[in-house]
Formats: C-alpha cells, sequence, structure tokens
C-alpha cells in the first residue's frame, strides 16, 4: 500500500505519480515557486555576466613571458650595457693615445680591466704597456717574435700558449696573457724593474729604459 501524505489544503493524498500528489508537489509543495526564483536568478546573472565581462584566461603559478609581450630589442636580448666609469676611463685613454675605432676602444678597455681586477694589476698600467708595445694594434708582430695586442714573445711563451690553446691574435687572451705575466713580473721584482723584465731585459739597457719611460709616460697621463 502506497504511503498517505497529508496537507492542510488537500487533505489525505496517496503519494506517487498521481495527478492529485504532482499538483500537490507543483502548489502546495512550493516545486513552482522554487522553480520560478531559479529561473530569475538565473536571468539576473546573465545580466550581471553580460554588462561586467571577466577575463577567461588562466593564471599560472609560475607564467612565462611572451616575446610578443615586450618590445623586440628586448625580447633578442639587445640590453643596454651598464657603464662601467674604469672601462670608460681606459677607453677615454685609449682615445687619447692611439688611433682606434670606438667599437675596438670599448673592446680593448674592457678586456683590460677585466683581466686587470683578474690578476690584480692597474688597469692603467695594462693599458699604458699595450699602447707602448703594439699602438693598441691586435694584430701588431715585431721583429723578434713578439705577437699582438701585448706583443707575448713567442720564442719565449710559445709553448705554455700552445698548451693552454691561447689565441694571441684575440684582444682578450692576448691581454690575459700579458696581464698574467707582467703581475707575476711585478711580484717578484716590483713594479718598475718587472716592467723591464716584461720587455724582455734581464738587465736594464739604454733601449728598454727608454721603453719604461714611454710606459711610464702614459701611465702619468691617464
Amino acid at each position: 500500500m502506497r504511503p498517505i501524505a497529508f496537507c492542510d489544503r488537500c487533505r489525505g493524498i496517496e503519494v506517487g505519480w498521481n495527478r492529485k500528489y504532482l499538483k500537490h508537489g507543483l502548489v502546495c509543495g512550493g516545486w513552482l515557486a522554487k522553480s520560478l526564483r531559479m529561473l530569475t536568478y538565473t536571468a539576473a546573472t546573465a545580466i550581471v555576466i553580460s554588462t561586467f565581462p571577466t577575463t577567461s584566461a588562466v593564471v599560472e603559478s609560475n607564467p612565462t613571458l611572451s616575446t610578443d609581450a615586450v618590445p623586440a630589442s628586448l625580447a633578442e636580448g639587445d640590453l643596454a650595457p651598464i657603464p662601467d666609469p674604469v672601462v670608460n676611463a681606459i677607453e677615454e685613454h685609449l682615445r687619447r693615445h692611439a688611433r682606434v675605432s670606438q667599437d675596438e676602444r670599448f673592446r680593448i678597455a674592457r678586456a683590460v680591466v677585466t683581466s686587470a681586477k683578474k690578476h690584480d694589476v692597474d688597469p692603467f698600467l695594462v693599458a699604458s704597456v699595450l699602447l707602448a708595445e703594439s699602438s693598441a694594434n691586435p694584430f701588431a708582430i715585431s721583429a723578434k717574435g713578439a705577437v699582438g695586442i701585448m706583443q707575448i714573445h713567442v720564442p719565449t711563451w710559445g709553448a705554455l700558449v700552445d698548451s693552454e690553446q691561447i689565441n694571441l691574435f684575440r684582444v682578450e687572451d692576448n691581454v690575459d696573457f700579458g696581464t698574467r705575466i707582467l703581475k707575476d713580473y711585478i711580484s717578484r721584482h716590483g713594479l718598475w724593474t718587472g716592467l723591464t723584465r716584461y720587455l724582455g731585459a734581464s738587465e736594464p739597457t739604454d733601449e728598454t729604459q727608454a721603453h719604461v719611460k714611454r710606459i711610464q709616460g702614459l701611465y702619468a697621463d691617464r
């Protein structure tokens, strides 16, 4: 026997899929009222959404920038280098004492400062040496077999150059190797005697002394 439901309006009614119970559900049970409220809420929500559109993008926990969202110069990594006052000063020193293009001056100045910091040598001394030795020419070759911007003496240092695969015609390699040699001589013999040894003389000669004085003049005019 089906259960009987009691209602103040419908009195006793048989529960189930019969006309009287369904009418009770719609009118007395509040189904129709609930449906009308839901329809009203849905319509109101649709109006709000259409008036105030929201983004459909998903925010990732670790987003990455698209190259389309930044200027082309930044996307390609073409950032302007941060000015280094020491590099600028060395570049000016080179400009006043050698005929070198601006791009080449900057490259040499940067190599000088990098190697000077690495080997703890005054960058103006390194710059003065290469000005006196080669006039800042990376491809200079002397009659005595000295090569490159710092005039590395190949008969003396050739074996080490080969073993370390140093390119003496590359500015950065030559400056770094020359600064390393200069530092070693200065550490063992003092500044100006060490410089004399760098120039290839175990004892001062008139030629080397004149060369040292030229380097001293360039070094003083910084």
